[in-house]
């Protein structure tokens, strides 16, 4: 499983997962605060990856703070959701962000039941201080 210690809170980056920079979109109010989401596939030695085994279990961590700053937002809900043609989406798992020392991230588990290729990507509805965001979608071959 992918370690929250390993992963620098500034930069959303950890020595094994490289950066991904995904601005997501703004809400049509001013009112909302621009939030960015971002997530990764790793394995149990925290590495980044695009292939697995069925019945591999599969650490999706990500996540949600607001773009250019170092403003995480913890507490709050995010949905994981898995695609097998990259435009219809489902949302198969539902998480909430930490809050405190690993504030804005989110890490949970997952095992392919099937072979195959399986898109994901996580989702924020947004609140009254935050715009609702997408993440960037990542692409995870199963054999």
């Amino acid at each position: 499983m992918i370690s929250l210690c390993a992963i620098n809170v500034a930069t959303a980056s950890t020595s094994k997962l490289a950066t991904v920079t995904h601005n997501g979109y703004a809400a049509d109010t001013t009112s909302q605060q621009q939030t960015r989401l971002v997530i990764k596939l790793g394995n149990k030695n925290g590495d980044e990856i695009s292939t697995t085994s069925m019945n591999q279990t599969v650490s999706l961590v990500g996540l949600l703070g607001m773009p250019g700053a170092k403003n995480y937002i913890g507490g709050a809900n995010v949905n994981i959701q898995g695609s097998l043609d990259g435009t219809t989406w489902t949302t198969v798992l539902k998480t909430t962000t930490e809050t405190g020392k690993y504030n804005g991230f989110f890490l949970v588990s997952w095992t392919p039941q099937t072979t195959g290729v399986v898109y994901v990507r996580a989702t924020y509805d947004g609140d009254g201080q935050y715009a609702p965001t997408v993440s960037n979608v990542a692409k995870l071959t199963v054999n």
